[in-house]
């Protein structure tokens, strides 16, 4: 996951794309006593509503296939919030990339607090950022809560992960 995870930032990285690492991939390194503790099924990492394009085209050029569905207008980001990409390689993880943290928050400027508050992040080589501890929390609970086919319980151990790591450490604004 990790090498995956550096692979994906450094395409990013060089097209001057800022990332946020989010999910299992930031909570693996930020709350976990170790990553391999948190189970990753994909790569989640945001990028900029205004930079989605060029990072799209980045990651097909760097050997990433998107899924069917692709946005290909401003107008289509306000139908989703992420698209997966598929690896060149069937063993890695995909990558689901986020233009937008909340699925219920699709306007240009919803994010901008999240990029405000965010924290540097190194997931092996390489360098991005997470969410900040009460943004994690957000992010867990309200991820949490939405109807999936297959409920995804791992939720509340995530949010029990972060209240640990966290303990004492929440902003009170």
């Amino acid at each position: 996951v990790t090498q995956s995870a550096e692979t994906s930032l450094a395409i990013l990285r060089t097209a001057a794309v800022p990332t946020l690492a989010l999910k299992g991939l930031a909570l693996g390194e930020t709350v976990y006593p170790s990553p391999g503790l948190r189970t990753v099924s994909d790569l989640d990492i945001l990028v900029p509503v205004k930079d989605l394009f060029r990072a799209m085209e980045a990651l097909r050029a760097g050997g990433l296939r998107a899924a069917r569905g692709a946005p290909e207008t401003p107008a289509d980001l306000r139908k989703n919030h992420a698209h997966f990409f598929s690896p060149a390689r069937r063993h890695e993880p995909l990558l689901d990339l986020h233009w937008h943290v909340l699925a219920s928050a699709r306007r240009d400027d919803d994010d901008e607090p999240f990029w405000s508050q965010a924290t540097s992040l190194r997931i092996g080589t390489a360098e991005t950022r997470t969410l900040c501890p009460e943004d994690q929390l957000l992010h867990a609970l309200v991820h949490g809560v939405r109807w999936t086919r297959m409920p995804h319980v791992r939720w509340v151990a995530d949010v029990t992960m972060i209240l640990r790591a966290n303990q004492g450490k929440f902003r009170a604004d």
